[in-house]
């Protein structure tokens, strides 16, 4: 079961925080405190129906397990994190928000380009044995073809070569259905890709 995090504090560290664990396995954004409901994280929070509150004391009315503090240990926020969180939740403050953001974002980036090496080894050589099959393909529809015509030469002789060459087509139009669907696939693969590579470019932009 993943972690539940609220944040106090919704500007644009925050924003970049909840970017970066929506990648997360193991932690998910339960909720988002701030007074300004025009603060970029809160805005966010709305579009991705991230629950939101004003207050501090509000929080109690949620289950977390961790709670970050990034209005840089504000002394009326730390003390009515004291009165108000139970001791339970593990509170990180702004210091060690911003260490384990940097070591997160690293570890984000190295797994990131990772995967998208292994998407582009793999698109590459499923092109190639596509290639490969669309060239046997074309050579058992020549087949087909060939029979077609040698079975209306021979006539009744032929009958023969014409199953073969009926069965020969029924082939080359179910290779065709699956090539077509493992294209579809594989173009999907692709989609993911280029995703991956525009979101690594753009997900620590907290103007996004």
């Amino acid at each position: 079961m993943k972690k539940k995090i609220a944040f106090i504090g919704a500007g644009h560290a925050c924003l970049q925080m909840i970017k970066l664990y929506e990648f997360s396995n193991d932690f998910e954004v339960e909720l988002i405190c701030d007074k300004n409901y025009n603060a970029p994280a809160i805005e966010y929070a709305r579009k991705n129906n991230i629950k939101t509150v004003r207050e501090i004391s509000d929080i109690n009315n949620y289950e977390i397990d961790f709670l970050v503090e990034l209005t840089g240990k504000n002394q009326l926020v730390m003390e009515a994190i004291r009165e108000h969180i139970p001791k339970e939740v593990s509170v990180i403050d702004s210091h060690g928000a911003d260490m384990f953001f940097s070591l997160f974002s690293i570890m984000w980036k190295d797994k990131s380009n990772e995967t998208i090496e292994i998407l582009d080894d793999a698109t590459k050589k499923l092109h190639k044995y596509f290639k490969d099959f669309y060239e046997i393909q074309n050579t058992i529809s020549l087949l087909s073809i060939n029979a077609s015509i040698e079975a209306k030469r021979a006539g009744e002789a032929g009958a023969g070569f014409s199953a073969i060459a009926r069965a020969i087509k029924d082939l080359v139009n179910q290779s065709e259905q699956t090539s077509n669907d493992c294209f579809s696939e594989l173009k999907n693969l692709e989609e993911i890709k280029s995703n991956m590579l525009k979101h690594d470019k753009n997900f620590l932009n907290s103007d996004n």
